[in-house]
């Protein structure tokens, strides 16, 4: 295990330098095509962040025969020997939790680095002027370059390190306030809605859950009825609805797997099918200005189109909030700068809620 003493940002910086010289061989090469090596929720994210920006993807390299010979949002998936593979320029690997096997056992000769790596030093100052300007706390920074430090070197060490627990409700702010409107988007079986009941001691002024998926609304329903029982709640302040929260009122595809309640993410629907897709719908229209307190958003990516969806309601109130900025490779900060665009006085942390790179949440509130 890392010793969170390490996490600083000169061994940041020292790391970046080691990495310096295969960073500047993907630049010149990265021109003549990527191949993305690992097929899964992270390499769709990727391709989305590469695609948006012009870099052309032209194969996903997968070691599992599942999914050899499928595509990926029209990517071919092909295994490492495939002939495609050989005419890209470099190999970006999205596979997170085996960079280093990965890195040891590919034998093609053409540059590669982690998707990770060359995403933080291409975007490199962005990510230290956001350190040193906008969190003002050490732990946010601690947290941060432990982050940076797992991206460069793929070793999850430095997130285990600087883990904290007691997500969305680990700051005073977020605590024993008793008055709060609650905007849970993305509240899968209920677990952060009653995390957030007992982290009020049962006060609140109304809660809003919002749940796209059928198997986790179900799970929804029966807890809300549990937890009106066991704390006495008024029914009618606690509020569920099964529908996703996005920039547009609208409906989604939605991609789970069979027999798993984790990681369903949604797609934006072409057809408009309510019988086959889920509705999303914007926190501005469903809200309507009633007032709102508090804003925890956990949505496998859909956060940005989510807080577009709430710009009114986020101007009129000035709630706090507490983001999931993991899913895509930009989140954080696109994120950062929206909110800072909609509202300059917001104190920002950041905090890591998983010993793997991911539940990485930013919290925002006016002091």
């Amino acid at each position: 295990m890392r010793n969170k003493s390490e996490c600083n940002l000169s061994t940041v910086l020292k790391l970046v330098e080691e990495l310096r010289p295969d960073f500047n061989v993907v630049q010149e090469k990265i021109s003549s095509g990527i191949a993305l090596f690992g097929a899964g929720q992270f390499g769709r994210a990727s391709l989305e962040y590469l695609k948006k920006n012009n870099f052309t993807v032209m194969c996903f390299i997968d070691n599992a025969p599942e999914k050899q010979g499928t595509l990926v949002d029209g990517i071919p998936v092909v295994p490492t020997g495939d002939s495609l593979v050989t005419s890209v320029g470099v190999i970006l690997i999205t596979a997170r939790h085996a960079v280093g096997h990965i890195q040891a056992s590919l034998q093609v000769n053409m540059p590669k680095l982690s998707f990770d790596a060359w995403f933080l030093l291409a975007n490199l100052q962005k990510y230290i002027d956001m350190r040193d300007q906008l969190f003002l706390d050490a732990r946010s920074k601690e947290c941060l370059d432990g982050i940076m430090l797992t991206m460069l070197s793929g070793d999850e060490d430095w997130c285990a390190s600087v883990m904290d627990f007691n997500q969305y409700f680990c700051l005073p702010q977020f605590v024993n306030i008793g008055t709060d409107v609650f905007i849970d988007a993305g509240a899968y079986v209920g677990d952060t809605v009653e995390k957030f009941i007992w982290a009020n001691n049962g006060g609140f002024k109304h809660i809003y859950a919002f749940e796209p998926c059928r198997q986790q609304m179900a799970a929804l329903q029966y807890r809300r009825e549990r937890l009106i029982q066991e704390w006495a709640l008024n029914e009618d302040n606690f509020t569920i609805a099964n529908a996703g929260l996005g920039q547009f009122d609208s409906f989604a595809n939605i991609n789970i797997n069979k027999g798993h309640l984790l990681g369903a993410c949604l797609s934006m629907s072409d057809t408009n099918d309510s019988e086959s897709d889920v509705k999303v719908i914007t926190l501005d229209n469903y809200i309507n200005g009633k007032p709102v307190t508090f804003i925890k958003a956990d949505i496998e990516g859909m956060e940005m189109a989510m807080l577009q969806g709430a710009i009114n309601t986020i101007k009129a109130n000035n709630p706090k909030m507490a983001l999931s900025v993991y899913h895509k490779p930009d989140d954080l900060l696109e994120i950062v700068q929206f909110i800072r665009a909609i509202n300059m006085n917001y104190t920002f942390a950041l905090r890591h809620h998983s010993p793997l790179l991911m539940d990485t949440t930013l919290y925002c509130w006016q002091n």
